[in-house]
C-alpha cells in the first residue's frame, strides 16, 4: 500500500514551482547587477500551507489493535524565518513553521524548526533563493492523543520582490518536507510503514521580508 498522501496536484505544483525557481535563478545570476541590495539580515514572516504527506496512527491505536488515519492538509499555518548573510549569495537561514488542520474536530498539527545553508541571486527587481535545512519535526494528532518528535529536512526555494532596500513581497515559497517518525507504542513491528512512517509534504509560504544592515 501506497502511503504517500500528498495529492498528485500539489505535487505537480511543487514540481513546475521547482523549474521555475531554477530557470529564475540561473536568469537572475546572469543579469544580476552589481548595485543590487546585500542586506547583512533579512527576516521573513508569513502564512504557509503544508501538506504532512503520511500517514499516522488513530486514537486508541494498541500494538495489539492498530489502525490509521491519513493526515490531511493543513491550512491554518505561520511560519517564519532568519538569515544571516555571509556575503551577496551565501547565507545561514533560521527556520520555523506550524500548521494546524482546519476541518471540524481535527487537532492534528506540525511544527518544525531547523537550519541549513541558503544560497540567494538578487537584482533591483527580485530576489530568488534555494535552501537546505536539517529539522525537528514535531507532529500531533487528535488534539494532542497522540504525539510524536522526530527529524527531517526540507528542501526547496522562493521568489521575492523587492519594494525598496527595507521590505520585500515573498512572493512564493515552495518546499519539499521529509521527516522521520517513530509510533512504536500504537503500530506491532509487522506494521512497518505505520510504526515508523516517513512524512512525504510539501510547504507553501508567502508573506513579507524585512532586510536590515
Amino acid at each position: 500500500m501506497t502511503l504517500n498522501s500528498t495529492p498528485r496536484a500539489c505535487r505537480r505544483l511543487l514540481a513546475g514551482l521547482s523549474v521555475v525557481i531554477a530557470v529564475v535563478l540561473i536568469s537572475s545570476f546572469a543579469l544580476a547587477q552589481g548595485d543590487a541590495p546585500n542586506p547583512k539580515w533579512d527576516i521573513f514572516a508569513g502564512y504557509q500551507y503544508l501538506d504532512p504527506g503520511s500517514i499516522a496512527p488513530a486514537p486508541g491505536s494498541t500494538p495489539s489493535s492498530p489502525s490509521q488515519i491519513t493526515l490531511p492538509g493543513m491550512a491554518k499555518g505561520i511560519g517564519g524565518a532568519l538569515t544571516y548573510n555571509f556575503d551577496r549569495h551565501f547565507g545561514f537561514e533560521g527556520d520555523a513553521g506550524y500548521n494546524r488542520g482546519t476541518s471540524s474536530g481535527d487537532g492534528s498539527s506540525e511544527w518544525t524548526a531547523g537550519g541549513g545553508p541558503r544560497f540567494i541571486v538578487r537584482t533591483d527587481s527580485m530576489a530568488v533563493f534555494i535552501h537546505a535545512l536539517g529539522t525537528f519535526n514535531r507532529v500531533t494528532t487528535d488534539n494532542g492523543f497522540i504525539t510524536s518528535n522526530g527529524v527531517g529536512v526540507i528542501l526547496g526555494g522562493g521568489l521575492d520582490v523587492p519594494f525598496g532596500k527595507t521590505f520585500s513581497w515573498r512572493v512564493f515559497g515552495a518546499d519539499y518536507v521529509w521527516a522521520l517518525h517513530n509510533f512504536a507504542n500504537y503500530a506491532p513491528p509487522e506494521a512497518s510503514q505505520l510504526r515508523r512512517p516517513e512524512f512525504n509534504g510539501a510547504r507553501l509560504r508567502t508573506g513579507v521580508v524585512m532586510n536590515w544592515g
